[in-house]
Formats: C-alpha cells, structure tokens, sequence
C-alpha cells in the first residue's frame, strides 16, 4: 500500500474513532498491564507444545514476555527485548539490519530462528525476518522466546530457537479506541490508533501506525576513518486488522506495511536504499468436539517483497571520479499453508496432539541488475554498461508436507510430566527430516523443579542458498542440530529462577563464499561445530512495588574441523534491572532501569588485516561494553473507563560507544585461514530518546 494511501487511512480512521459512541465492556488488554508479579507469573506459554503450560512445567527453555513486561521495559522492537535475554546474542550489520544468534548458532541472514507472528512463519528469500521498527511490538500482546531446537512443532528454521508474538483479539481488546502518539531525537517522531468494537455476534478490531526518523548517525569505520554526519533515515506505514465471529471460534486478520530505510552501506560513496513490503491474511478456527477434544485449523497467506538501490563511486587519486554503478536488487516471495491439528484429553494424564504442516513457497522475482558508468579522467564517460549476474532471474519454489504427533504423560499424582514429540518433513529436492523431543519436568516440591530436555532440528537451505551458485554447482543440504538442555529452578509467589545447562552439536553448516567475480555467489556445507553453555535467569518482586531482574550467560564453543573456537562472539553477557513503582495523583508513577553486558568477542591478534585495502583493523572493535536503558512511566485509570499514559524511554543512557564487527567477506569459515576481515566495522547505536503519550477510552 502506497505511503498516501496508509495516511489517508490513518486520518480517516482518527476521524471516525473520535466521533464513535463506544459502549464499555471488560478489557482484558488493560487488566493485564496492571498485574503484579504472582499474578503474571501465572500466566501461561503455548508455544512449547501448543497448549497453555505454566513456565516451570513447559518442557522447553521459554521466556514469556507480555504487554506489561514489553511497557514498562519501553521495548519497541524484537531487537530491544532480544537484548536481555540469556544465551541471545545481537548485532547491527552493515546493510542496517539486526541479527541475533541463540546459543552460538551463527547466521549470515539470521535464518537460523523461525518467526512466527499470530502462528504465520515469517521470513524472506534469504531466511530471515526484521528485527528493528519494521517489526515494531509495544502494542502486542505477548512474546515468547525459545531456545533450543522446535522443529519438532515448527519444522525448518526453527534449529537454535523460535520466537511467537501473538497480537490481541477483538474480544481481549474490548470496545475501545486508543491514541498513541511519539517524538523522539534524531526527529523521531510517529502515531498508532487502535480501535476495536465488540457485539455479541462479532468483534473487530483496526490497528494503524505512522513512524518517521532520520536514524541514528551512522559513524561507521573504515580503516580507522570516521564516516561523520550520515543518518540513516527510517520510515514505516502498517495496517493492521482483525475480526472475530462465532464466540470468537473464528478469527480473519489482515496486515500490510511499508517499511523505507537508508544505509550508508559500506562506506561514504557506498549508500543503500531498501523499501521492504509486507502482506498477511490469516483464517484460524478452533473449536471443541465432545468434552476432549479440540481442533484448531490455521490458514494464511504470506507475501515479503524488498526492493534495494544501490550506488557505489570509485575516485581516481586525483578526487576526480573514475566509476559510478547503480545497482537494483528485488527479492519477493510468496508463502501460502494450513496447520490442521487435534488436541485429545485422553484423560488428565494424557494428551495427544495430532497435526499437519502443508506449506507451497516460491520466489516471485530475484534480481539484480548493475550499470557501471566509466569515466575517463577528464569527465568524459561511456554509456551505462550492464554487468552479467548470473543468478539473477532464477526462480524456483518448494512444496511441504510433515505430520507431527506429540503426547503428554503426567503422573506422580501431577507432579512429573513426559512430553515425548516426532516430526516427520518431506521437503521438495531434500532428503526426508525426523525430529524428535523428549523433554521430562519433575517438580521436586512446592518451590523446587527441574527439566531434561533433548530435541533435534533442522533448517533447510533459503532460497538464496538454492539459487545464488554457479550452473553445475551442487546445492547444499540441510544443516542440523542436536540439543542437550538441563534446567534448575526455584520458584515462589514472588520470584521465579532457572539456571540451565546445554550442549548443541551443530553438523553441515552453511558457508557463503562471494570471494570470486561479480554474478557469483557460491554456498557449501561444512564441517561439525559444538556449542556448550550455561544460563542463569531470575525475576524477584522484592515488594509489591519493587522487581528486579538478573539473567547471565556463558557460552564455549569449538569448530572441530578447523580445531578453533568460533569469531565474533563472546564468552559471557548478563542483563539486570530494578522496576519500582509508586501510587502518584489517580495512578502511579513506574520507572525501570537496566543494564546490558557483552564480554569481549572471539577475535584473532591484537590487530588484524582487513580487506580489502590491507589496513590494519583495531582490535577494540571487539571489546566488551556496559549498556544503560531507562524508562519512566506515569500511567491513570479514570471510573469512566479511562486510561492516560505519559513515557519516557531512554536507550544507551551514557551514550557508550561501541561497535558491531561485520562479517568478513568469505563467509564466516573463510575467514579463519587468512584472518582478514571486511573493512566495514560498524559503530552501534548512540543515545535515542523517545517520549510517548497514549489515551485509551471506552
């Protein structure tokens, strides 16, 4: 949907919202942000075995993040959550995008989690899926994050996690109309609107939201030499509906956005524009036959588009310019599938889950069209000559079949739960993949508990891995993962803590090598990488208006092949913060404080060649940091059914500067033999700013 026309539908929208007589009824979203800790804590994930679990029964490593955690935390984007959790590392890449690796498993294009967003899988040709305010998440209503295989439930990608943001329905939202408008720094500046209305036949609800920043300045290295001054420009439009008929049984939603950002993409005379564009529509039904057994059938249809300019000047050494190219890159896929499954209470000691998996994806366009213009050194030049890429214009697409069966044995009067899973994959030019789960929970006694969890996953090569080799080439197979996962936890009405041990043992990864001519693009599999850790969480209410939190993690890991521990990550990271809040005028005043650690990365000598160019590379760009977020909050409920919200949110405090190394230009294992790595070493984000302010009525 065109920029013009998102507006218009936020102004349309703005009007009638404002001139609507709202009828109140329950709010279920508003109730829940009011909730103190043992009341939170009770509140339950589905995504470990795709029934409501308690955390400290659900045989996964799962964290549960809701409405109030993500408000008073100021997250806006995946990216900023993902940053306090054990065992996750982040990074800003070079093309102005985030990644995150879970547990050491390393991802050029972050294909290495599976996404999913009301149960739709998201990811593009490349695998991934957006992390910053392309994927905004302050008005969702939970996110839950997993670590550890889940292909299993969830099949490809899923191989060192998944993440599930659930948005809320028409009935949870109530009949309301909400206002929400933001100004930041680096004039940041944006407004949401959401309106739902419930009846007794049916229930809808209408999310709208215009965002606009010029961007942190990007102070980029290269070779030592600051690149002052540019920004990278940010904008986003989305729509997003939902409705629910037969007592909520069935639910329809639709969502499209545009997302515009600019990067001074390696280097000065080296910019970027990319213009990402999203469509979902969704049916899900679910409904109880009998008094055991429910259905749920999930229908959706996916489409990820992202155009990309680029342009890129070479100089003569007189300053006079030598060539300018301009290259188009345009990436689009579609992704169409349904998940029919069975629930069965068997009795109060079994259940069985039965389901399907049926998914048809293909790449609608991959192109990459560069013109190169030759100047001579007087200023005369040629006309634009065409470069020959040799995947561009490939297509291809991939069909998908898996059957899936788990069942859930409790017994020791509840106290011991088995939940024993197998998937079965048949995926088009694969060969057929089996997963299994095994995940045992034993509560020792009313505050004591454990797990022993072992799954094993797979991730199918992206569409780029398939089609960006050279003609005779072999594409690449599947990469795997065996998972190990021991976990001990203590729990009361007001704390909830874990430590969990793991061992992965990671085969047939993915190398990218773009070393040779331009066209070519070759992907390989590689050797056995393996991965061992620990991760320590805690959430204490040490009052009724004080929590903190503590999480740390330590990660060794090791490639067999190459006798090496692997680059750019490091060994241990924690996260702590302090929430307190205080009753103020006709609500309450909540401030929240944090910290983010990362340790040193995993670097090769105290300086290092880049290349291109041999220049010599500090190795402070792999120094550890201390990063400082805060957050202030002044939120009242009125008897009218009122609320009004005024927040502030801080990132990066100190201003601490810091830095995201960048990935080497063969690939992540072609670096290890030379030791050199791509010259584009990137600062981080410097202090943003943000103030909010939210009315909701009834």
């Amino acid at each position: 949907m065109p920029n013009k026309a998102i507006r218009n539908l936020l102004l349309g929208t703005a009007i009638s919202c404002g001139s609507y007589s709202i009828n109140a009824t329950a709010n279920e979203a508003g109730q829940l942000l009011e909730l103190p800790l043992e009341d939170l804590m009770q509140i339950k994930v589905v995504s470990t075995t795709r029934t409501a679990l308690n955390l400290w029964k659900a045989p996964a490593t799962v964290n549960l993040y809701n409405a109030q955690d993500i408000r008073e935390m100021g997250f806006k984007t995946l990216y900023n959550l993902l940053n306090t959790v054990a065992g996750v590392q982040t990074y800003n890449a070079s093309v102005g995008r985030q990644r995150a690796w879970f547990r050491g498993a390393q991802s050029e294009f972050n294909s290495k989690i599976a996404l999913f967003i009301d149960g739709v899988p998201y990811r593009n040709l490349r695998g991934g899926f957006p992390m910053d305010m392309a994927l905004p998440i302050d008005m969702v209503k939970s996110v839950e994050i997993v670590r550890g295989p889940g292909s299993t439930l969830y099949g490809t990608n899923a191989l060192s996690g998944s993440i599930h943001i659930l948005t809320y329905s028409p009935a949870e939202l109530g009949s309301q109309t909400q206002l929400k408008a933001e100004v930041g720094n680096n004039d940041s500046y944006g407004g949401v609107i959401q309106y739902s209305h419930v009846s007794e036949a049916a229930g809808f609800s209408l999310e709208a939201r215009d965002w606009k920043s010029d961007g942190y300045s990007s102070e980029r290295d290269r070779a030592g030499q600051p690149l002052l001054g540019l920004s990278t420009p940010q904008e986003l439009q989305s729509v997003r509906a939902k409705g629910s008929f037969l007592n909520d049984r069935l639910i329809l939603a639709a969502s499209t956005s545009q997302f515009d950002f600019h990067t001074p993409y390696k280097g000065v005379f080296r910019p970027k524009d990319i213009a990402d564009y999203d469509t979902q529509l969704s049916a899900q039904y679910r409904d109880t036959f009998s008094d055991n057994i429910d259905l749920d059938f999930l229908a959706y249809y996916k489409r990820v588009k992202s155009n990309e300019e680029e342009t890129n000047t070479h100089f003569y050494g007189s300053g006079k310019v030598r060539s300018f190219s301009h290259e188009f890159f345009q990436e689009e896929t579609e992704l169409i599938g349904t998940q029919p499954y069975l629930t069965w209470n068997i009795n109060p000691q079994n259940q069985l889950l039965l389901g399907a998996d049926i998914q048809h994806e293909r790449v609608l366009s991959n192109l990459a069209i560069p013109l190169t213009t030759n100047y001579a050194e007087d200023g005369t030049h040629g006309d634009p000559v065409e470069d020959i890429v040799d995947w561009s214009g490939r297509k291809t697409s991939t069909q998908r079949l898996a059957l899936y069966a788990q069942h859930t044995l409790n017994f020791n009067d509840g106290l011991t739960s088995l939940t024993t899973g197998w998937r079965h994959d048949k995926v088009e030019r694969l060969k057929a993949e089996n997963s299994i789960r095994i995940g045992l929970t034993q509560d020792v006694n009313a505050n004591w508990f454990g797990k022993l969890l072992y799954g094993t996953a797979f991730r199918e090569p992206s569409f780029v891995e398939y089609l960006r080799i050279d003609d005779g080439s072999i594409a690449p197979e599947s990469e795997t993962m065996k998972t190990a996962e021991l976990q001990l936890g203590y729990r009361t009405d007001k704390q909830l803590s874990t430590l969990t041990f793991f061992s992965n043992r990671y085969d047939n990864y993915i190398e990218r090598d773009n070393t040779g001519a331009i066209g070519t693009e070759n992907f390989r599999n590689t050797g056995r990488r393996q991965m061992k850790g620990f991760e320590f969480e805690s959430r204490i209410s040490l009052s009724n208006q004080l929590k903190i939190f503590f999480n740390a993690d330590y990660l060794d890991t090791h490639d067999d092949e190459l006798d090496i521990s692997l680059p750019f990550l490091a060994h241990h990271h924690f996260s702590a913060g302090i929430n307190y809040w205080l009753p103020v005028l006709q609500g309450k005043f909540n401030s929240n404080l944090y910290v983010r650690n990362s340790g040193a990365r995993e670097d090769f000598d105290s300086s290092i060649v880049v290349a291109p160019g041999g220049y010599t590379r500090p190795s402070s760009y792999s120094d550890g940091y201390n990063v400082l977020n805060a957050d202030m909050e002044y939120h009242a409920q009125y008897a009218n059914g009122q609320e009004f919200t005024l927040a502030l949110d801080i990132k990066n405090l100190l201003n601490q500067r810091y830095y995201d190394r960048n990935l080497p230009i063969s690939g992540f294992r072609g670096v290890y033999h030379d030791k050199s790595y791509s010259v584009w070493d990137s600062q981080a984000p410097s202090r943003t700013v943000m103030l909010e302010l939210e009315y909701r009525w009834k």
